[in-house]
């Protein structure tokens, strides 16, 4: 009995669910669409450097979209190992797990954001540990 695909939607399924499916045939159909468009003999230059430009925009939303399934799947599938890791602990474990925040930069307050990414400053994690709690 095999395991159930992860979905983002929530469904179970064992092959590719239409819904998942949908986002990418509309990538397909917008593609398909400028390059009928980019056939045509009457076009500018500019209008060929559009059509290639927007192509190379569908290529980029379809990799994000690609990575963020993935995520979504692997934040499940670590989820509920991270939950059975928890369940089975014994009393004398415990789980530590590291997280990396952000870093700290004091410089000034509300600052845009291209001036934030790229510096250097202090990082700060945070950490969480589990362990069995006694029943009282």
């Amino acid at each position: 009995d095999a395991e159930p695909i992860p979905c983002p939607l929530n469904h179970r399924h064992e092959d590719a669910c239409h819904d998942c499916e949908e986002s990418f045939q509309v990538i397909s159909d917008i593609k398909t669409l400028i390059q009928k468009a980019k056939a045509r003999e009457d076009n500018t230059m500019q209008q060929d450097e559009t059509y290639h430009e927007v192509v190379q925009e569908l290529s980029t939303c379809r990799t994000n979209l690609i990575e963020y399934r993935a995520h979504i799947v692997r934040k499940r599938i670590e989820g509920k190992f991270q939950r059975e890791q928890i369940q089975s602990l014994k009393d004398n474990e415990a789980i530590v797990v590291c997280d990396f925040k952000m870093k700290i930069n004091p410089m000034y307050f509300r600052e845009a954001q291209k001036d934030w990414f790229g510096k250097r400053g202090t990082a700060c994690c945070g950490f969480l540990v589990y362990t069995k709690a006694e029943v009282e």
